[in-house]
């Protein structure tokens, strides 16, 4: 009888060894591990089916995978067994914006503001007010004053936050307002020494700014205090990204891969850095490689594809990359429910209809384009062009 009881208390023990906690599928998240981070809060939802956190972060997951119909799913899935958890609706809000749809997400994000409140209409959820701060960058179009104003109310509840002080700090970063991100950050790094995410952030600050000597000494103090914090790496690639040293750019980001983990979503993002750089060539080269690993035909690939096929194509003015950029952008135009489009990328599929003597259906979808976005300066210039 002994034997047993000793063998049933190891089982347990062994069981509750095992068992994966929020916090274990936070630090998932932060590291970029987001595949294992969605294994962790699916398992978390099926034990626990009212956690709306586990939802909402079960959700960033799939969103952080370029999965946003899971993500959708699994915020609609939270809400339906608790509908008072303010990021299950800051997260709806989130994929609206990514979508362009600004009304609708400012209709999801209210509803998330009202329920960070008490009955004396004060704010008194700072964790929902990070969510609906984060979930506010979103998209090509950010509602940058009002995440700064909501972030500041989470300050006020909770100086001694984390979360609080990265994100309010990363709402600033988007406002390339370096004094006042690098502001929070460092209150972060104060907070806690020991975490390197706001040394690895604040090197984004002066990335940005080119000041390339203080933050290589940001990274390196990231690296200090973790020596395997993935999102440094992605840092330290763009870093060498910028200065263009491609050879260096791509070790980090190998680096990152191991210790963030090998997808496809992974590699997409390497590839958006490189992008943003301007570095289209080397970005086309890579967005290949996601392209040739992905096994689910994910339309964000795809879609960068096409947008880095016109934009090395245009280095060269090589016609048939020209043609595999058409070809990808027709395929995921016909994909996409319309709504799903976006300005972009009704630009890039009048681009490369331009670039391969279809100007009267790139005159057309240069001005979808405009219809949708009319700032895009750009494509004024292109459609003058034709």
């Amino acid at each position: 009888m002994k034997r047993l009881v000793l063998l049933a208390n190891i089982l347990i023990g062994g069981f509750a060894l095992n068992a994966q906690t929020l916090n274990d599928g936070l630090k998932a998240l932060d590291f970029e591990k987001f595949e294992h981070a969605r294994n962790i809060f699916k398992s978390i939802t099926q034990k626990e089916p009212a956690n709306g956190e586990a939802y909402y972060y079960l959700g960033q997951a799939y969103n952080s995978l370029f999965k946003p119909d899971s993500a959708l799913i699994s915020y609609n899935a939270g809400l339906a067994t608790a509908p008072k958890t303010p990021q299950l609706y800051a997260g709806l809000g989130e994929l609206l914006l990514e979508e362009n749809k600004i009304a609708e997400a400012q209709a999801q994000f209210d509803k998330a503001i009202a329920l960070c409140k008490n009955k004396r209409d004060e704010f008194v959820n700072a964790k929902g007010l990070v969510a609906i701060g984060s979930g506010m960058l979103a998209g090509e179009t950010k509602l940058l004053a009002q995440a700064s104003a909501l972030m500041e109310e989470a300050y006020k509840i909770s100086k001694e936050d984390y979360d609080v002080l990265t994100t309010t700090g990363d709402v600033y970063l988007e406002m390339a307002d370096g004094s006042k991100a690098a502001t929070f950050y460092n209150r972060a790094t104060v907070l806690d020494p020991n975490r390197p995410k706001a040394f690895a952030k604040i090197a984004l600050i002066w990335i940005r700014v080119k000041n390339l000597q203080v933050a290589k000494e940001a990274l390196d103090t990231a690296f200090a205090k973790d020596p395997n914090y993935a999102t440094a790496f992605k840092n330290q690639a763009e870093f060498y990204s910028v200065q263009r040293k491609f050879a260096l750019a791509k070790e980090s980001y190998k680096n990152y891969l191991k210790n963030s983990e090998v997808s496809s979503a992974n590699q997409l993002r390497f590839a958006l850095i490189l992008f943003k750089a301007k570095e289209y060539a080397e970005a086309l080269i890579n967005v290949e490689e996601a392209r040739a690993n992905d096994k689910t035909n994910n339309i964000y690939i795809n879609r960068l594809y096409a947008y880095s096929c016109y934009e090395a194509g245009n280095l060269k003015n090589d016609a048939p990359t020209f043609q595999k950029g058409l070809t990808a952008m027709e395929t995921l135009m016909g994909k996409v429910a319309t709504e799903k489009l976006t300005s972009s990328d009704f630009e890039y599929l009048g681009k490369l209809q331009a670039k391969t003597g279809k100007d009267s259906l790139a005159l057309i979808n240069l001005n979808k384009a405009l219809n949708i976005d009319a700032n895009k300066t750009d494509v004024k210039v292109e459609i003058a062009k034709i």
